[in-house]
């Protein structure tokens, strides 16, 4: 008897090409899938923070690493990569706050990849820890959305400003990053 090949079409796939959400009143993200996931990284400030505060642009370059996904699309792990604008940031007084820009979170399921991109902003920041929120605007989880809650070791403690407190003319370039990232 001859074999018999089958082709499957991933069940990745097709939940990424499927719609978002249904399309509707207040309602309609009440069936939302969510996952969370831990990040970590590098964040880098440019320019680099000082004791005096200012406007910086901030980027996070994340590490892949573990998620919970409970939207049943089969997602292992996941990086965040992020870049905002108009960040507040100083040593010496922890002046922190504001920012807009975009996350890209690069989805691992069985081997395949997949990218969401969303719109996010500051909402609020709390000595070393930011939350940021936004929608993903493209990729998997489109329409959802997005919340993180990312802490550096800039301020506090040994935090690396704490080297810029005892020289005015250090600054800080990256520090490393952890979190979590959810959506849902």
């Amino acid at each position: 008897m001859p074999s018999r090949t089958t082709f499957t079409l991933p069940v990745l796939v097709l939940a990424a090409l499927a719609p978002a959400a249904p399309v509707g009143g207040p309602g309609a993200y009440a069936a939302a899938p969510s996952i969370s996931c831990h990040v970590a990284g590098e964040a880098v400030f440019s320019p680099g923070v000082q004791a005096v505060g200012q406007e910086h642009r901030v980027g996070y370059l994340g590490d892949e690493r573990d998620c919970v996904d409970h939207s049943g699309i089969g997602i292992d792990s996941a990086r965040l990569d992020a870049a905002f604008e108009d960040v507040r940031l100083s040593c010496r007084a922890r002046d922190v706050g504001g920012g807009r820009g975009t996350a890209t979170v690069t989805w691992k399921a069985g081997g395949v990849e997949l990218t969401s991109v969303a719109d996010v902003e500051v909402e609020r920041t709390s000595g070393d820890t930011a939350t940021v929120t936004g929608v993903v605007r493209e990729g998997p989880f489109g329409g959802r959305r997005l919340t993180a809650r990312l802490r550096t070791g800039l301020v506090g403690g040994n935090g690396r400003c704490a080297a810029v407190n005892r020289e005015e003319a250090a600054e800080v370039r990256g520090s490393a990053f952890t979190g979590d990232l959810a959506i849902g």
